[in-house]
């Protein structure tokens, strides 16, 4: 009962050959005939299809049935790479590349698998060597397609800048590099080192620098990475991977702000706030000391606040590292209504960070500010002597 279908077989819908069962006591018309499709076929292009006879009494009989799917064609290679020129002892990194270039047909939909060996493997970190490298690319059940590329590994690239391995490099930094002769334009990958390379550039060029479309994160290492278009030739030479770490930076923020429910005009109220180091860099490398200033403002808008005081501060702050801070806030006799206090560090620039929008921050509640009752003066007691002379 085996059989062999083409791989283009609705696998759902299969006419197949049902098994013939007979019965020696009762009639074959009073038996059911059922079959389960197995997955433990050791790739898709086998199919085991479980039949199972059933007779009114509950006797049963089972049968299995291979189903095995071929391919009449080959896979379509409609995208490979070509001639590659790769940067010295960059070409083990290189082979995953090489893979994402490939573009296959299967036939049968199958996954594909590709692999590749080269002639002279031993020569694969050596500058000025030329390797021809055959890929193969298979599935399960068509027959398999050949490619066969040449790779040539160029002497040893340095870049212009940052050097390679540089620390301290601003989140908005040029990146450099030497032209390669015949290059029409340039593909320029960055990453951060621990996580793969993209599939798609971070940006496209035709100068021999690149700036980032928006700041690198702080205080992280990064890869980067030219390919190099050759637009007469319609290669691509693969540059080597370069590194560098950009700069790290103190981040202050005004974590909280905490105020009474209530007030009274002409008196005082006591506000405390938290301060946090959000950045990668502490606060011993910068001026070393700022203010906190304090406001008051009976709207939402800052602009219309007035200031109340300021704080010094000498902490030193670590990364993560928060401090809390606390003043008495006074109110003037005609101050009434919902009062907002607004805390801003550093407001006089004394730290560099790498954000000031998160240096102010308003109060989550108001303060309801109360009229101060006025004095409410009455007689509790009157004492006279207990005897007076006239006259007196």
């Amino acid at each position: 009962m085996s059989r062999n279908l083409s791989c283009t077989s609705n696998q759902n819908s299969l006419n197949l050959e049902s098994p013939t069962v007979k019965d020696n006591i009762a009639s074959n018309e009073n038996i059911s005939l059922t079959y389960m499709d197995s997955s433990q076929a050791t790739s898709r292009c086998m199919l085991h299809r479980q039949w199972t006879a059933t007779d009114t009494a509950g006797n049963s009989a089972s049968c299995t049935q291979n189903v095995t799917f071929y391919s009449t064609g080959s896979l379509v290679l409609e995208r490979s790479p070509g001639h590659a020129p790769v940067a010295c002892g960059e070409l083990t990194e290189m082979n995953e590349v090489f893979k994402q270039v490939f573009l296959v047909h299967s036939p049968c939909g199958l996954p594909i698998e590709i692999s590749y060996t080269d002639d002279h493997p031993e020569k694969i970190d050596v500058c000025g060597a030329t390797l021809n490298r055959t890929w193969t690319v298979t599935d399960n059940c068509g027959k398999p397609n050949v490619h066969t590329q040449l790779i040539q590994i160029l002497g040893i690239q340095k870049p212009i800048t940052p050097t390679s391995g540089e620390r301290g490099i601003d989140l908005r930094y040029t990146l450099r590099w030497s032209s390669f002769e015949g290059s029409s334009s340039y593909q320029v990958y960055i990453w951060k080192v621990g996580r793969t390379r993209p599939n798609t550039p971070t940006g496209t060029t035709t100068n021999t620098y690149f700036t980032p479309p928006k700041p690198l994160d702080a205080g992280t290492k990064y890869f980067w990475q030219v390919e190099f278009i050759l637009g007469r030739v319609n290669q691509t030479f693969f540059g080597p991977k370069w590194g560098f770490e950009t700069r790290s930076f103190i981040d202050l923020i005004v974590k909280s702000i905490d105020v009474p429910p209530v007030a009274f005009s002409g008196q005082t109220f006591d506000v405390k706030w938290t301060i946090q180091n959000i950045g990668n860099l502490s606060t011993e490398t910068s001026y070393g000391h700022w203010y906190d200033h304090v406001y008051l403002s009976f709207t939402n808008d800052f602009g219309k606040s007035r200031y109340v005081g300021h704080k010094i501060q000498w902490t030193i702050l670590f990364p993560g590292d928060a401090y809390s801070s606390q003043m008495t806030v006074p109110l003037r006799q005609d101050d009434l209504g919902h009062a907002y206090i607004f805390v801003y560090t550093d407001k006089d620039n004394y730290i560099t960070e790498i954000n000031k929008d998160n240096n102010l921050l308003e109060s989550p509640r108001s303060v309801d500010v109360q009229l101060t009752p006025p004095p409410d003066l009455r007689v509790i007691g009157v004492k006279v002597p207990s005897r007076s002379f006239s006259g007196e």
